[in-house]
């Protein structure tokens, strides 16, 4: 079966950033707030997929882990019952 859903994830990543002063590296947290769509299906009986594009609503460049505000995510399950 596939189908396509609403998605959202909050989420709390470490960066690394470097000070300009002191040229010392320094984990900087960043929170995330993302919402978008996502589809599952099936390759096999027992291997099925996701995928999923979500934005990033607190996104700011040079600051969030990722570059851009649209994230892609992808990922398969192998589905062990019988």
């Amino acid at each position: 079966m596939t189908f396509t859903a609403p998605k959202a994830a909050v989420e709390y990543l470490a960066t690394m950033e470097t000070s300009n002063a002191t040229s010392e590296t320094y984990r900087h947290w960043k929170s995330g707030v993302l919402a978008g769509v996502g589809k599952e299906y099936s390759f096999i009986k027992k291997i099925k997929g996701q995928v999923t594009v979500l934005y990033d609503f607190l996104h700011e460049d040079g600051v969030s882990p990722y570059k851009r505000p649209i994230v892609i995510r992808i990922g398969f399950v192998l589905d062990n019952r019988s």
